[in-house]
């Protein structure tokens, strides 16, 4: 958890009335490799929380959930929730306003805070204020959108891999996966979601034949919203959004997507696109690109919490 420095006087004594925001970040860091990788991680995005910290009157709760291979979808995902509970039930702990908790989350960790809204609105517990995506993966039901296609060879930290030990299915299909032969076609031709990501196909499903084996071992993860929010039956009722892209990232058509459907279904939404490659805001203290997605964060947030 990181603190507006100097600490305000509420740090020591917490009050029922306080009305500072807090921001609860999810990073993207899906897959667990090793411990070592896991501690630079960490002071990656600790640098990232510090800065928003420094910048905005905000506290910012870094949520550590645990890591697929050993712990697959929906452990994960029920870590993050758990934590987001715990820091809206005890609010006065941390000295900030109840009705001013927002999500912000990156890449994998953007997946699970989408997923988090759904799940709380569907739940009746929609109590957060804001969600920031930051390069979100919302769908596993098509591997053919222009920007997968053109950048995930030129993408870092990157593995189609990481994606089916995230969701417990084998890693012998990746090649598959990636040649989108893990659909059922006729049910994709129907769902709501198919008119928002057809605009970003590259081709059509229609053109893919889908290895049965493997569209059997995935189910009905597909269409599951918690792990694959784009798939929800509706995006109604949810918080307003900020969604930032970079053009070279291989999710970019599934946050243009999801974007475009949160704005169909009435969300009030800003999107911003960034040059540059997914993660670029890890060096957003050393690149034009990463530092505009960063302050883009935090211009938003000023801008909602000076209304």
């Amino acid at each position: 958890m990181f603190r507006p420095w100097p600490t305000p006087h509420w740090a020591a004594e917490p009050s029922s009335t306080s009305t500072g925001a807090s921001k609860a970040f999810l990073s993207g860091s899906c897959e667990e490799t090793n411990s070592k990788s896991d501690v630079i991680t960490l002071k990656l995005y600790a640098v990232i929380e510090r800065y928003l910290v420094n910048h905005m009157d905000a506290v910012v709760v870094s949520v550590h959930y645990c890591l697929a291979p050993e712990y697959p979808y929906p452990i994960p995902f029920e870590d993050c929730l758990t934590a987001i509970k715990y820091l809206h039930r005890h609010h006065q702990h941390f000295g900030r306003d109840a009705t001013q908790i927002s999500i912000a989350g990156d890449s994998a960790g953007a997946n699970i805070a989408a997923g988090i809204f759904l799940k709380l609105r569907d739940t009746n517990q929609n109590f957060l204020h804001r969600q920031i995506l930051l390069s979100p993966v919302t769908q596993v039901s098509s591997f053919l959108t222009y920007s997968f296609r053109d950048n995930a060879k030129y993408a870092i930290f990157i593995e189609p891999t990481f994606f089916l030990e995230y969701i417990n299915v084998s890693t012998d299909h990746a090649d598959a996966v990636c040649a989108n032969e893990h659909v059922v076609h006729e049910e994709m031709i129907h769902h709501k979601a198919r008119p928002y990501l057809k605009n970003y196909h590259k081709i059509n499903h229609e053109d893919v034949v889908r290895k049965e084996h493997v569209a059997r071992d995935f189910g009905r993860r597909i269409e599951d919203p918690y792990l694959c929010p784009m798939m929800a039956d509706s995006l109604k009722g949810l918080s307003p959004a900020l969604v930032l892209v970079t053009e070279h990232d291989p999710f970019r058509d599934d946050a243009l997507a999801y974007a475009d459907r949160l704005q169909a279904d009435g969300i009030e939404m800003e999107a911003v696109r960034a040059f540059g490659f997914h993660r670029i805001y890890y060096f957003f203290d050393r690149s034009v690109s990463g530092g505009r997605m960063i302050d883009a964060v935090v211009n938003y947030m000023r801008t909602v919490y000076e209304k």
